[in-house]
């Protein structure tokens, strides 16, 4: 082959490269952008977490602004790394950003609104503006609390103890019940009401302080939240210890079976029916109240 043949071979392989990289960085792609469908934000507002993320250019800028009633404006605006050359330097997610939407601080009246997310990557495509991802997320701020009244009058309870309490909840709520210090035990429909009262009952925990807050309590699906007490009486007690002795056959025999049964969830000791048993004993049971409560 003469010379001339060799350069126009390479001029053409050369144009293939390019004409292939220029093809490349026109990809049509646009950004992956995680955040929530909907929000309700409530008097003690709402953080959004928005991710963005773009496998074959990178992002490149990323805005967030709310429009409502009050007016639009801008939260976020962020210009991550990278050229036109080689795209984003941070791949394929930048770090996610949090938003605090406060109702107060932002000027938020009741009603609706959206929250608008534009992503941006660094293609070439739209003459090098790159591509575009924008959501709008629809909004609702209620920055009025449960109805809540309680019905029951003066209860007695006392320590390891249980109650009933009985109150109205028009509207409904998201989540209610009986707060009794840091336990919740969630109320329901009284039975056989066909009105809006409902009914916890509640216990006071063994473990409880020595004078357990005992509240009614209604959150909504903004977080507002209503809390209501009325007059309880609650009565302290002691409780004496008594030593439980395990004899070897419940050592030997039914400790092993539980461990085998738990092993995916706790770590018992094979060697030590007793600290296995101490485990499950203590951390089973309270998982076991836990996922009961919830």
């Amino acid at each position: 082959m003469t010379g001339r043949a060799w350069w126009v071979i390479a001029a053409l392989a050369l144009a293939i490269v390019a004409g292939t990289s220029v093809w490349l960085r026109c990809e049509a792609s646009p950004p992956l952008v995680d955040a929530p469908e909907a929000l309700s934000i409530g008097r003690a507002g709402h953080t959004l977490r928005v991710g963005a993320s773009d496998e074959r250019s990178g992002v490149r800028r990323l805005e967030i602004r709310i429009r409502h009633a009050a007016g639009e404006r801008l939260l976020h605006e962020e210009d991550f790394p990278g050229n036109l050359l080689t795209g984003g330097l941070i791949r394929p997610a930048v770090p996610p950003v949090e938003v605090q939407l406060d109702p107060k601080a932002l000027g938020l009246p009741e009603g609706d609104g959206f929250v608008v997310v534009e992503a941006r990557d660094w293609s070439w495509s739209g003459f090098l503006a790159g591509n575009l991802t924008r959501l709008e997320i629809p909004f609702a701020v209620d920055l009025t609390p449960p109805k809540l009244s309680v019905e029951s009058g003066l209860t007695y309870v006392q320590r390891a103890g249980s109650a009933a309490v009985v109150y109205r909840l028009p509207g409904g709520a998201a989540r209610h019940g009986v707060e009794v210090d840091d336990a919740f035990f969630p109320g329901s429909a009284l039975p056989g009401a066909s009105d809006d009262r409902q009914i916890a009952i509640f216990a006071v925990p063994r473990d409880a302080g020595a004078n357990p807050k005992i509240l009614v309590v209604a959150t909504d699906e903004a977080g507002n939240r209503a809390v209501r007490s009325w007059q309880v009486r609650f009565k302290d007690r002691s409780f004496d210890e008594v030593p439980i002795r395990l004899g070897s056959s419940f050592l030997g025999g039914k400790v092993p079976e539980l461990r085998e049964l738990l092993s995916d969830r706790f770590s018992l000791d094979p060697d030590d029916p007793i600290a296995a048993f101490k485990t499950i004993n203590a951390e089973v049971r309270a998982r076991n109240e836990e996922e009961i409560r919830t």
